[in-house]
């Protein structure tokens, strides 16, 4: 209230301007974009989905759902799969899986503190070793990265060797591991690509699995990726840690891969039709 020549009159409250964030502005046509593929997804019809289970799955991996799935199948030991898609072609999803350089906390997930691919008798003398942290492992390995194709053989079969450190979520100690990975391209005229790795040293007592890279139903411009570990991580963790690492982690390689190969998901139009 304000008093004026001796009248008393209501004074209007006072307005503040509030500015559009900067960041917003530089972003404006990403969010739209985000907010109309939200929008198309939300009014897909639920008579267009597939009564039958697997034909479902398939429907919602033809959107860009990732699949995962973790449990203890005996004691201390834990079986961990992820499916999905990459909307490219499998030999660029290929290529990008086997560069072992680059599954760290830099291009993949936080968990991961480092990535390499090392020789075999760096695995070897790696393997030897009780690490007590990550910067342990160069002076064998160094700062000089093996390039990924270094051991590759296309079209053939071959092997290569990585390192992996992992940062496990308190009170959880660290984990390492070397594995030797075992290439299979004999079949990629297909195009299929396959490869097995085992364990060769390290505190995760266990691993085996395999992962596999394929074309989805005959297309040669979708990927099918699937990967199936068995691991005993040298300690028995609760549930919550065996969800942590597989739903975080493992979905970040193929999300990281779908990045690189332009393989994000293609939103359903009203133009799609599930056959």
């Amino acid at each position: 209230m304000g008093q004026k020549n001796g009248a008393f009159y209501l004074r209007p409250p006072s307005v503040k301007i509030v500015l559009m964030p900067s960041w917003i502005k530089k972003n404006i046509p990403k969010l739209f974009l985000f907010c109309s593929a939200f929008v198309v997804l939300a009014w897909i019809p639920a008579s267009r989905v597939p009564t039958d289970p697997a034909e479902q799955k398939v429907f919602y991996l033809q959107q860009g759902r990732i699949y995962t799935e973790a449990d203890y199948i005996q004691k201390d030991l834990v079986k961990g799969q992820i499916l999905g898609l990459s909307f490219s072609p499998p030999q660029k999803v290929w290529q990008s899986f086997i560069n072992g350089n680059k599954w760290n906390r830099r291009n993949i997930a936080k968990g991961i503190i480092e990535s390499r691919i090392v020789s075999k008798e760096e695995a070897q003398k790696i393997a030897a070793l009780d690490l007590k942290g990550n910067n342990d492992v160069y002076p064998i390995i160094g700062r000089e990265k093996i390039p990924p194709d270094k051991h590759r053989r296309p079209h053939d079969k071959w092997e290569t060797y990585w390192y992996f450190y992992f940062d496990f979520p308190w009170p959880v100690s660290d984990r390492w591991m070397v594995i030797v990975a075992k290439a299979d391209e004999t079949k990629s005229g297909s195009p299929t690509y396959r490869m097995d790795f085992d364990r060769v040293g390290g505190n995760i007592k266990f691993i085996k699995g395999f992962c596999e890279v394929k074309a989805f139903e005959n297309d040669p411009k979708t990927t099918y990726f699937n990967y199936e570990a068995t691991v005993d991580p040298g300690i028995h963790l609760p549930k919550i840690f065996i969800k942590w690492g597989v739903t975080r982690v493992l979905p970040a390689v193929l999300q990281a891969m779908r990045r690189e190969t332009g393989g994000l998901p293609r939103p359903i139009t009203s133009q799609t039709a599930w056959q």
